[in-house]
């Protein structure tokens, strides 16, 4: 998991350094934030903050009831992070589990509104080449914060 985490950091910190480009990445415009023993990634925009915390299983789904699904104890991690950095019960602050992509034909991709924050979870292809890796990541900052001129 250290290694997949990795990647969505250094992915982040290409974001980054793209600044002198034409285009630059919507990351670039984030402040990003970790912390020992807390959520991988805390990405902060203006008053939107979006936690991501990134997971790898070789089973990205768990069987229950003979359905597909998240991993309960996942989503109760992320609802927690989301809660109480949102205390203020602003409905700012968004949380998403991001799982590195397996052979498997059902991988996450969803989003619901809990409680007034947005919670999710989605699939990250790293088998591709680093920029499309990036591209990826600010489809996500895009989803969260909106689309923003650089």
């Amino acid at each position: 998991i250290s290694l997949f985490i990795m990647v969505v950091k250094a992915a982040i910190t290409l974001s980054s350094r793209m600044e002198s480009m034409p285009q630059a990445s919507l990351f670039s415009m984030c402040v990003v934030q970790a912390y020992p023993k807390s959520p991988d990634i805390f990405l902060r925009f203006r008053e939107k903050i979006l936690i991501l915390d990134a997971k790898y299983y070789s089973h990205t789904m768990q069987q229950q009831f003979n359905k597909e699904t998240l991993h309960s104890a996942n989503l109760y991690q992320i609802y927690t992070y989301v809660k109480n950095q949102d205390a203020a019960h602003t409905e700012n602050v968004s949380g998403l589990l991001v799982y590195a992509k397996t052979q498997e034909a059902i991988t996450p991709d969803c989003l619901f509104n809990l409680d007034g924050n947005l919670i999710g979870a989605r699939t990250l292809d790293l088998n591709q080449d680093f920029r499309q890796i990036t591209a990826q990541l600010d489809e996500i900052a895009e989803q969260f914060f909106g689309r923003h001129p650089v």
